[in-house]
């Protein structure tokens, strides 16, 4: 892997908010926040919640 896909992986988000969800959009956090930019023009709660453990596979 390059250097800019690994930096890229490692500042994820950990999944997209309630509203983006909803919405079925892309859930965009800016560098410097912790609300969304849809959340933040919407004037929306953007509440990010943790991503559903996976099962092992059979």
């Amino acid at each position: 892997m390059s250097d800019a896909l690994d930096i890229r992986w490692h500042n994820r988000s950990p999944g997209a908010c309630k509203h983006c969800k909803k919405l079925k959009m892309r859930c965009e956090f800016p560098p410097e926040g912790n609300t969304c930019k849809r959340c933040k023009a919407g004037g929306h709660q953007c509440i990010v919640e943790g991503r559903k453990p996976r099962n092992a596979p059979k």
